[in-house]
């Protein structure tokens, strides 16, 4: 399948000299994530909603140039398995489609979950250990949260019951100032604003459930994550659709990952791990070894065209097994140049 055939056609293109502001207004009027900016016509990069966290104080003052941000280029040509490959590599979820330096196109993670199938249920695609919010608690909090977390949203609860979601693209409209003479008296912090009056009520998973119907459900809400509430209405986890795309390319890929030296030092850390793989299409082995205290070294090794390639890093769990993954990308990546 070509991406000509799954790429969405209508794009909205935004101008390098636009305020912020006007660019958040649009993104959010259309419900998109993402967009290609132009500079005099010809295209410069894209401007990517998540990568937002300064202040509006700063935001207001400045123009959709200074976020571009450069990613991975498709042409209507390349093959489906192409793009995947490279979403899950790059870990950019959202990528224009340029035919002669002229934008035809863009091509998202949810274009691409269409055409995907997985086996199994929702519990083992899921995150876990996810941390959730009051609805009495404000916009700062869940935006610290979100960053600490990697996450776009957070499941928001009352008594331990799950009510709705609060996301990442709430709390900057929030930030932006929309509806401030509503939501705002004159003298409050912005962010300490409550999010009560953002929480989103919608569809949640349950654990044993199919994931391609949990996949079709994700696909018709048009949202990024589910909230996972088991029959008693408490929050299990979150199924987020970059992470199935993730575990899809690790399925065609075959990615194999060989654990050792952790046994009841970190029990998420093998699960961290796997969230961490998404750009690594390389049989990898993981060692950690206790050194001193809460320090440990951990220890990575691939092979690439016949070359062994390892890592070695030293610090506090689980802070360094990431550290050590991104360093063998980084050098996998130096590899290819």
């Amino acid at each position: 399948m070509k991406v000509s055939e799954i790429m969405s056609k209508k794009v909205l293109c935004l101008d390098a000299k636009e305020p912020i502001w006007g660019a958040i207004s649009k993104l959010e009027k259309y419900d998109y994530k993402e967009a290609p900016v132009l500079e005099n016509g010809k295209y410069k990069g894209m401007f990517v909603l998540y990568n937002l966290s300064r202040p509006v104080r700063v935001m207001e003052e400045e123009r959709v140039e200074k976020y571009v941000v450069q990613v991975p280029k498709l042409s209507p040509d390349d093959d489906l398995e192409e793009v995947m490959r490279i979403m899950a590599e790059s870990g950019v979820l959202g990528l224009p489609v340029l035919e002669r330096e002229k934008v035809v196109g863009i091509v998202s993670d949810f274009d691409v979950l269409k055409h995907v199938r997985l086996e199994g249920k929702v519990h083992e695609y899921m995150r876990k250990g996810v941390p959730t919010i009051s609805p009495e608690e404000n916009v700062g909090r869940a935006r610290r949260l979100m960053a600490e977390h990697n996450l776009n949203r957070l499941p928001v609860v009352k008594e331990g019951k799950y009510l709705g979601q609060v996301t990442l693209v709430d709390t900057l409209r929030v930030l932006a100032g929309f509806k401030r003479i509503d939501l705002m008296s004159e003298g409050e912090s912005v962010t300490s604003f409550p999010i009560k009056g953002l929480v989103r009520p919608g569809e949640s998973l349950l654990p044993e459930e199919d994931i391609n119907s949990a996949i079709k459900k994700m696909l018709n809400a048009h949202v990024g994550g589910m909230p996972v509430v088991n029959m008693e209405g408490e929050v299990v986890g979150v199924l987020i659709r970059s992470d199935l795309l993730r575990a899809k390319i690790r399925e065609e890929k075959k990615v194999d990952v060989q654990l050792s030296g952790v046994k009841d030092i970190e029990p998420n850390l093998k699960e961290l791990i796997q969230r961490s793989l998404g750009r690594l299409t390389n049989q990898i082995s993981i060692h950690v070894k206790p050194i001193k205290g809460e320090r440990y070294e951990v220890y990575v090794r691939t092979v690439k065209k016949g070359e062994t390639l390892s890592v070695k890093k030293e610090g506090k769990l689980p802070f360094v097994v990431k550290d050590a993954i991104k360093e063998m990308e980084s050098l996998l990546r130096r590899r290819e140049e």
